[in-house]
């Protein structure tokens, strides 16, 4: 079990979260993206959780709280 799973069970994703093309965004910035990064993003999109911890999200702004 990974630890995006274990915050999938605390704080449940949306259910559907923005895609992403990773490759396309990675390319942009010349450079990779961490991993832990990617899979928090593809989950649960841009937002904010508890208004702490701010999601930026190559696919789109921050619309709103998480949690």
């Amino acid at each position: 079990m990974s630890t995006i799973d274990d915050l999938s069970r605390l704080c449940p994703p949306p259910a559907a979260p923005p895609a992403v093309d990773w490759t396309a965004a990675e390319s942009a910035l010349g450079r990779p993206l961490p991993q832990d990064y990617k899979d928090l993003a593809a989950t649960y999109g841009p937002g904010r959780f508890c208004n702490f911890l701010h999601v930026h999200h190559p696919s789109g702004s921050l619309t709103g709280p998480l949690a």
